[in-house]
C-alpha cells in the first residue's frame, strides 16, 4: 500500500513539472538541464524505485525553480517526507526533530 501511494504521489507531481516546460530557462548552464532533470526524475520514479532521491531532487526544483504544484500534491509530498522521515537541518526546524 505505501509503495503505490509514494509512487502515485510522486509521479503526479512528476506530470506536473512536465507541463511546466517553461521553467527551463531559469536552468543554469552550468547544470544538468530541465529535460534531464525531468528524464531523471522520470527513472528515479518509474525505473529504479529511488523515491527518496526522486523526492529530495522534487524538493530542490520547487526551491529553486517557480514550479507550481496543486496543493493535493504539496500534501502529498509533505506525507511522503513523513513516511520517510525526512528532516531538515536548519535551527528553525528542530522542534520538528525525531531525535
Amino acid at each position: 500500500m505505501r509503495y503505490e501511494y509514494i509512487k502515485e504521489g510522486l509521479n503526479n507531481i512528476l506530470l506536473e513539472l512536465k507541463e511546466q516546460s517553461n521553467v527551463s530557462g531559469e536552468f543554469s548552464k552550468d547544470i544538468l538541464n530541465y529535460d534531464d532533470q525531468i528524464k531523471n526524475l522520470d527513472e528515479y520514479i518509474n525505473d529504479v524505485d529511488e523515491f527518496g532521491i526522486a523526492y529530495e531532487l522534487i524538493v530542490v526544483l520547487l526551491e529553486k525553480y517557480s514550479f507550481r504544484i496543486l496543493g493535493k500534491n504539496a500534501i502529498h509530498l509533505l506525507e511522503i517526507g513523513l513516511i520517510f522521515g525526512f528532516k531538515t537541518t536548519r535551527d528553525i526546524d528542530d522542534e520538528f526533530s525525531r531525535e
